[in-house]
């Protein structure tokens, strides 16, 4: 699973490619306050990997419109695809 993570100073970004329930593919966009716990999360179902793409690149022009940059890609295990588990 691939995480990429945006950030401002205040703020962060944070989407995760995984599966859903039902094995299909999934963006799961998290974001929120990097001095609280505050935030939120959407599922986006996808239905092949060039609609990931292309949602991931229409996030990541958002991001970049919004004053976000852009901080790191990494790999990610199953535990941490919890939204629950967002740590900034």
């Amino acid at each position: 699973m691939t995480a990429l993570t945006w950030q401002t100073p205040t703020r962060y970004y944070r989407i995760k490619i995984q599966k859903d329930l039902f094995g299909d593919l999934a963006v799961l966009c998290i974001w929120g306050s990097r001095n609280s716990k505050h935030g939120n999360y959407k599922l986006i179902r996808c239905s092949d990997v060039s609609e990931v793409k292309a949602t991931i690149r229409e996030a990541s022009k958002l991001r970049k419109r919004h004053g976000y940059k852009f901080v790191s890609r990494s790999t990610v295990t199953e535990a941490e695809a919890d939204p629950s588990h967002t740590t900034s």
